[in-house]
């Protein structure tokens, strides 16, 4: 049914009341409608809180691990190299990524 359609039906409806009487009753289901969509965004908002995306180490279940056994002091490059060639470029993260990664560990 086209909102043309539609519109016809709540004339319809209304079109036999005073001119003020049926301009309340479509101002009071406007409110209606508007607390609905309301209460359907909020709601949506509760219900699905937002997810933070995991990073490519929290992906990938060996850089991961590999990173947590490092035991000697590497810069950030060294480690990237060694990533890189034990697991492929593929699988390397950014160094911005791997940089962010050791710092989210920090705070755990």
């Amino acid at each position: 049914m086209t909102i043309e359609a539609q519109a016809n039906r709540i004339y319809e409806l209304v079109k036999d009341l005073p001119n003020n009487e049926a301009l309340k009753a479509l101002h009071l289901a406007t409110g209606r409608i508007l607390q609905k969509s309301r209460i359907q965004a909020i709601e949506s908002w509760v219900i699905t809180p937002k997810r933070t995306p995991q990073s490519r180490i929290e992906k990938d279940p060996e850089i991961k691990e590999f990173l947590l056994s490092q035991t000697e002091p590497s810069t950030i490059s060294q480690l990237l190299a060694e990533i890189s060639s034990r697991f492929g470029e593929d699988r390397t993260p950014s160094k911005t990524g791997l940089a962010r990664w050791f710092k989210k560990m920090q705070g755990r």
